[in-house]
């Protein structure tokens, strides 16, 4: 079975995926507790997908998109199973840059506060 790796290492195993779209069978439906939230924008960053013959391929800037869930129940009306797509977008290049470049700006801003309590000091 293929399967996705997030960041934190996380494993989910995946029934298939096209593109950045990514298909999970849910045996108990209370595990969708678990994995959704492991889609946090830092989480996607980079995306390890292992395939069945050991190919892995690596997708990067990705952020959730949506989930959608597609529950079946028997003739009692009781759940058998859930199957759980997972669609991710790449992040937008403005949004990209504009990350770096606020990372950049804070980085300078601590690096000049740092020199002003220096400069106090003395």
């Amino acid at each position: 079975m293929q399967k996705l790796i997030l960041k934190d290492k996380t494993e989910i195993d995946i029934i298939s995926h096209y593109g950045t779209t990514f298909v999970v069978q849910v045996d108990k439906f209370a595990k969708l507790d678990t994995i959704i939230p492991k889609f946090t924008e830092e989480n996607t960053k980079l995306i390890t997908i292992k395939n069945d013959d050991g190919t892995v391929n690596v997708i990067t800037d990705l952020v959730l998109d949506f989930f959608n869930t597609v529950i079946t129940r028997d003739n009692n009306g009781d759940i058998v199973s859930a199957v759980v797509s997972i669609a991710l977008k790449e992040v937008d290049k403005i949004a990209k840059l504009e990350s770096r470049l606020n990372t950049l700006s804070d980085a300078m801003a601590t690096d000049m506060d740092n020199e002003e309590a220096k400069n106090e000091q003395n």
